[in-house]
């Protein structure tokens, strides 16, 4: 779906309504993602296989966030997380 930068989007992180811990989620123009899986700065082709994967094969829109310390990937979530 995307590539973006850090800038381009809100990162921030929820409580989980049922567990002990937190969910990150990205917001881009009105959607919202979850963390799918992050990678290491040294690993761009990785990242942009497994964001191509989820794209092409598993029907999920998803975002692939380029930073300078990491690479992560996002998938857009389908039912609506509390703000």
């Amino acid at each position: 779906m995307f590539i973006l930068h850090r800038q381009d989007v809100e990162v921030s992180k929820l409580q989980h309504p049922h567990e002990d811990q937190f969910i990150f989620v990205l917001r881009y123009h009105g959607q919202t993602f979850q963390l799918l899986k992050t990678f290491e700065a040294g690993q761009p082709e990785e990242a942009r296989a497994f964001w191509r994967d989820i794209n092409d094969n598993h029907d999920r829109p998803c975002i692939l966030l380029e930073e300078p310390q990491r690479y992560s990937v996002w998938g857009k979530v389908m039912a609506p997380l509390p703000s």
